[in-house]
């Protein structure tokens, strides 16, 4: 096991972990509160962040990319950008919510 795979395992790990915690948050909160909805798009987006450690370590421990060639990266670049477009929403749903409480002008 190299390196990149070792960080890969532990990123999936984090991952996880986090996944967990944010899971039994999203419960406390009430069903319309800004908090819940951020909360939701919050486990979308480390869920998709853990898929792509996943894909990552899989493809590299098998050597997916010299058997199947550049393709194998796409899902990759699937998880990461639905994971970057989620953080761009879940940004402007803070920024909105802030707006609301008088927070910013």
């Amino acid at each position: 096991m190299n390196l990149e795979t070792i960080l890969g395992i532990a990123m999936i790990t984090i991952g996880l972990i986090s996944l967990g915690y944010v899971v039994n948050a999203e419960k406390k909160f009430p069903k319309e509160s800004e908090l819940k909805m951020i909360t939701i798009r919050l486990i979308v987006i480390i869920s998709f962040l853990t898929c792509f450690s996943f894909w990552h370590v899989i493809r590299e421990a098998f050597h997916l990319k010299e058997k199947f060639g550049d393709k194998i990266e796409y899902p990759e670049y699937a998880f990461i950008s639905i994971a970057f477009v989620t953080i761009l929403l879940t940004a402007k749903d803070i920024y909105n919510t802030a707006k609301k409480f008088g927070i910013t002008e």
